[in-house]
C-alpha cells in the first residue's frame, strides 16, 4: 500500500535546511583575536636622536607632500602612503590623505 505524500515544505523553507550554520556563536571572531596575538609584534622605542630626526621633517612638511610613514598601530607596523594635509599639534597627529596617524606611533617618514 502507497502512503500518502506529507504536507508539501514551501520553498523558502527548504531552502532554510541548507543554510550555513555556525554552532559555536563566537568562534570565529574568538579565531580572528588568536591570530592577531600572534600575529603582535612589540613596539620599538626610538632613541632621542630618532625622534628629533622625526620631529625635524615633521616640521618641514608641506601641504600635498607625498609621503610614507611607518607606523605602530598597537599590534604590528603598518605603511601609508598619501599627499600630507596637515599636523595637529594639539592631539598630537598627521592626516595623510584620509588617513590619521598619532605622531607618537610613528617610527618612520620618507618624502618623495
Amino acid at each position: 500500500m502507497a502512503s500518502k505524500p506529507k504536507n508539501k515544505m514551501s520553498i523558502s523553507n527548504r531552502a532554510k535546511q541548507f543554510m550555513p550554520f555556525s554552532a559555536l556563536s563566537g568562534f570565529q571572531e574568538a579565531l580572528k583575536q588568536v591570530e592577531i596575538k600572534k600575529e603582535r609584534v612589540e613596539k620599538i622605542e626610538l632613541s632621542h636622536s630618532q625622534k628629533e630626526r622625526l620631529n625635524q621633517i615633521i616640521k618641514e612638511l608641506k601641504p600635498d607632500d607625498e609621503i610614507k610613514v611607518e607606523y605602530y598601530d598597537g599590534n604590528r607596523y603598518q605603511f601609508v602612503t598619501g599627499l600630507f594635509k596637515k599636523t595637529d599639534e594639539i592631539y598630537s597627529n598627521l592626516y595623510i590623505g584620509k588617513e590619521v596617524v598619532d605622531i607618537e606611533a610613528i617610527k618612520d617618514i620618507e618624502i618623495y
